[in-house]
C-alpha cells in the first residue's frame, strides 16, 4: 500500500515487488500449516525462503533510510526484518517432541532441518559421546529407512525383474544404478555448485583487488564483494 501510494519513490517494479511478496507471505501460511502435518522435520524450503530474502531486505533497508521520504517505507521493512528473523527461528526449531509415539525415536538426521544438516549440528550429540568412552553399535543412530538393506534389495529386486534384456553387457550395473537414480541424482546439483565456486574465486579475488585499488568506486561494490564473499 505504501509503495502505491508513493509510486514515485521507486520504480514500476517495486509495485509489483511488493505484491509478490504479499502473495508469498499468504502462500506460506498454508505451506506451514502444510509442512507441521506432513514433515517430521522443519521445511526446508520456508528456512532457505527467509534467509535468502532476509539478505536482501536488509541491503534495500539500508538504502531506503539513506534516503529523504522514505522513513515510513524504512520502518515497514525493518519491522518485516525482525519478524522474519523471528519466524526463520521458529521454522528452524526441530519437531520430535511434538511428533506421535511412532515418530519420536527415529535417527537425529531424520528429524534435522536444514541448517543442523548443512553444519552437521545433528551429530554433535554422537560425537561427545564418542569423546568419552570408545563407541559401540548400540551407541550409533538407526540407519534411515530409506537407506535400510531391506528397502534397497527390494528397489534393486524390482529393478531387475522390470529389465528388459537381462543377457545384455553390464545390465545388471545399470540396473542398479536405474533403481538408485535419485540417491545419484541428488549428489549432482551440490557437486556442480561446489565446482562452480572453485573457479568463480579467482575472479572474486582480482576483482576485489582491483576495487581496493580504484578509490573512485562506490561503498555498494565494496558490499557487494563482502556479501560474495
Amino acid at each position: 500500500m505504501l509503495w502505491a501510494i508513493q509510486p514515485s519513490l521507486g520504480s514500476s517494479a517495486s509495485f509489483a515487488a511488493a505484491s509478490l511478496s504479499f502473495l508469498a507471505a499468504l502462500c506460506l501460511t498454508g505451506l506451514s500449516h502444510l509442512e507441521h502435518l506432513r514433515s517430521v522435520r522443519p521445511s526446508a524450503l520456508i528456512n532457505v525462503y527467509f534467509f535468502l530474502t532476509l539478505l536482501f531486505d536488509i541491503a534495500k533497508v539500508r538504502t531506503l533510510w539513506q534516503y529523504d521520504g522514505t522513513e515510513k517505507l524504512a520502518a515497514v521493512y525493518s519491522s518485516t526484518i525482525g519478524v522474519k528473523v523471528f519466524l526463520l527461528v521458529v521454522e528452524a526449531m526441530e519437531k520430535r517432541d511434538i511428533l506421535f509415539d511412532q515418530f519420536k525415536h527415529p535417527s537425529p538426521e531424520v528429524t534435522a532441518g536444514v541448517w543442523s544438516i548443512s553444519t552437521f549440528s545433528w551429530l554433535l550429540s554422537l560425537l561427545r559421546l564418542g569423546f568419552g568412552k570408545e563407541l559401540v553399535m548400540s551407541d550409533l543412530y538407526p540407519a534411515d529407512d530409506s537407506m535400510t538393506t531391506t528397502t534397497l534389495l527390494r528397489q534393486a529386486s524390482n529393478s531387475w525383474s522390470s529389465w528388459k534384456n537381462k543377457t545384455k553387457a553390464r545390465a545388471f550395473v545399470w540396473s542398479t544404478m536405474r533403481s538408485l537414480k535419485w540417491q545419484m541424482f541428488s549428489c549432482v546439483i551440490p557437486r556442480l555448485c561446489q565446482i562452480g565456486f572453485k573457479y568463480a574465486q579467482p575472479y572474486l579475488v582480482a576483482r576485489t583487488i582491483s576495487f581496493s585499488e580504484n578509490k573512485s568506486e562506490g561503498e555498494g561494490i565494496g558490499w557487494t564483494l563482502v556479501a560474495g564473499k
